[in-house]
């Protein structure tokens, strides 16, 4: 891992920072890597601690978005598979978290079956708070300590997602829009809100407040 300036804090937990974390996973994106990626400082910590669940993420994000074609297909084809062939305990998770569903066309005619995997909600709303926690610092030059409260959203569909924005909200995009978000805080920053739209198919928020909000 690459070292960075000692005078930087953990993004995270705000300790000494000896390396660069990318924001969000840089396994989310198909290669070659998009040279505007978003990185910011991290301990040693925080960024093991961190990377079998941004390996889970980016498998589970795959799955869920592939029928989008395009690069979210790709992401699948070229990132997902290749990680679930080596990574065995990731596998076998998949594999539990299959059920069997119909398959049905838009007016409900059943064509086959087919098989459902479900989100590991645990896997989800851990990389969806780390990757706004990362975005605080890079927004706000500091890390977001003590936090009082959180909620983390999954929005059904885009339509959701169009609603709760908001006139105003900073707006980001990175990799061609294969991940964009809106964000804003309060005026001294101990309340903030970030919400994610991945490949166009999946769509998040975090809602993050530290104990002096």
């Amino acid at each position: 891992m690459k070292r960075i300036n000692d005078s930087l804090c953990c993004c995270y937990c705000g300790g000494k920072a000896t390396t660069k974390e990318h924001i969000p996973p840089k396994g989310i994106f198909n290669k070659p890597l998009p040279n505007d990626l978003i990185t910011v400082p991290c301990c040693h910590s925080c960024n093991l601690n961190g990377s079998v669940n941004d390996e889970a993420f980016k498998v589970f994000l795959g799955l869920h978005v592939a029928r989008a074609k395009g690069e979210a297909e790709r992401l699948f084809k070229e990132g997902v598979l290749s990680t679930t062939r080596h990574n065995k305990k990731l596998r076998q998770k998949i594999i539990n978290a299959m059920r069997p569903v119909y398959i049905k066309t838009e007016s409900g005619i059943i064509t086959g079956k087919g098989a459902e995997i479900t989100w590991d909600s645990d896997v989800h709303d851990i990389a969806i708070e780390r990757i706004a926690r990362g975005l605080f610092y890079f927004h706000y030059k500091k890390p977001l300590l003590n936090i009082a409260k959180k909620s983390i959203y999954w929005f059904e569909s885009q339509l959701e997602y169009n609603v709760v924005i908001l006139d105003g909200w900073s707006h980001n995009a990175i990799s061609n829009g294969a991940f964009s978000y809106y964000y804003g805080a309060t005026d001294d920053e101990s309340g903030s809100i970030w919400i994610f739209n991945f490949y166009n198919s999946h769509f998040a928020a975090a809602i993050l407040t530290t104990a002096d909000f």
